[in-house]
Parts: structure tokens; sequence; C-alpha cells
């Protein structure tokens, strides 16, 4: 099964790689990459000893030691996607209030549950103010006159989990929740947050480039 390796990296190296200008990264060999794994950089300011919430993933595809020294590696990366937090909290934000506020019409919960809210102008109007689009939300409708949030949201990655009558965005996967899952003492809502942002279900432990 191929891993993820997440690495603190610097602002000098993550940018050329996260632009897709530097297709290749020197490291320490100590990780038994392979080709297929994932390098997940997340960027790291030294000066203030925090992430600045971008982060970028790459498929490994290509390894050689030629012409380094011992215990070093060079690998071959190519970009599946990049993510700036900074930017992505406030449109999610922005989202979960929407749907928070659109009125519901009918709902049930269990196994089959669902929240009914009108199709209306007045509430494709609201969902278009912030990025959902018409397609999104007939597709979550199925008789034209109502559509359901479940289904919106879910569907389309617009809300993380719906909980005590709310749309929730849980936001960026911090260090604490992350070692909560390492260690074995996180719940499964932890576990599944940490694997919808990684994807695999093994990866590494970090280190800075």
């Amino acid at each position: 099964m191929n891993r993820v390796h997440e690495v603190k990296t610097l602002p000098q190296y993550f940018e050329p790689a996260a632009t897709g200008i530097k297709k290749f990264t020197i490291r320490k060999n100590d990780r038994n990459y392979q080709v297929g794994d994932t390098l997940f950089k997340r960027e790291w300011e030294t000066d203030t000893g925090v992430y600045t919430g971008r982060e970028a993933a790459f498929t490994i595809t290509y390894i050689t030691d030629y012409g380094q020294t011992p215990g070093q590696i060079v690998l071959g990366i190519e970009l599946q996607r990049v993510r700036d937090w900074n930017k992505v909290a406030d449109g999610q934000q922005a989202i979960i209030d929407v749907l928070n506020s659109l009125e519901v019409i009918d709902q049930e919960g269990g196994d089959h549950a669902y929240i009914l809210v009108a199709d209306n102008k007045e509430n494709r109007q609201k969902l278009r103010s912030v990025g959902v689009t018409d397609e999104q939300i007939t597709e979550a409708g199925d008789d034209g006159e109502s559509f359901c949030l479940l289904a919106l949201a879910f569907n389309n990655d617009l809300a993380d989990a719906y909980e005590k009558g709310k749309f929730l965005n849980w936001g960026p996967i911090d260090d604490e929740l992350r070692h909560r899952v390492l260690e074995g003492r996180g719940t499964a809502e932890d576990a599944c947050r940490l694997l919808k942002a990684l994807e695999p279900d093994l990866f590494g432990s970090q280190e800075t480039e």
C-alpha cells in the first residue's frame, strides 16, 4: 500500500514546488520512500515557528541517489493538489453560514436521513452567492420543489459534519489532532478527518526540508 510522508517545508522550497516549477526534492533516505507514495508538504516559517496554512501533495515518480552524498536521495515529484487554508477557511465558513440559515421544511433522521428546504429563487440565490452552483442544487433534489441539504453538503464537500442541528466546518488538520491519531488516542471522527485529508491510511512522521 502506498504511504504518505508528511514533511515541514520552508517557504523558499515550498513555493517553487507548489507552483509546479520544481519537480524534484532532495531528502534524507530515512523513510523507505517508494515510487507511488505521496509526499505531503506543509509550509513552515522558522521565524515564527508555525505552519503558514499552505499545504501541497505530490506523487513520488522517481527515486535515485546518483550524485548524492551518502544517506541522501533525489525524489522526482508530480504535483497533485495545493491548498491554502488561509483562503479556504473564509469561503467554507460562508457556505456553512448559508446552509445553516435556510429554512427547513421537512427532515428525518436515521439511516435514511434527509433535510429538505424549498427549491426557490431566494434559496438558490443565497447558495449561488457563496459559490454553490445551480447544477449542484438540482442534483440534491428530485421533485423540483425541494432539495436535501445533507445531499448538497456532503456530496459536494461543502461541510464536514452535521451535529446538533448545524452544519460544521472542521477547518485545517492541526498538529494536536494528528498526534492524537498517531498515538492511538483519537476518536473515529478524528481518524476520518485525517484520512480524508491525507487519503491513504499509512503515513510517516514530520521532517523539515
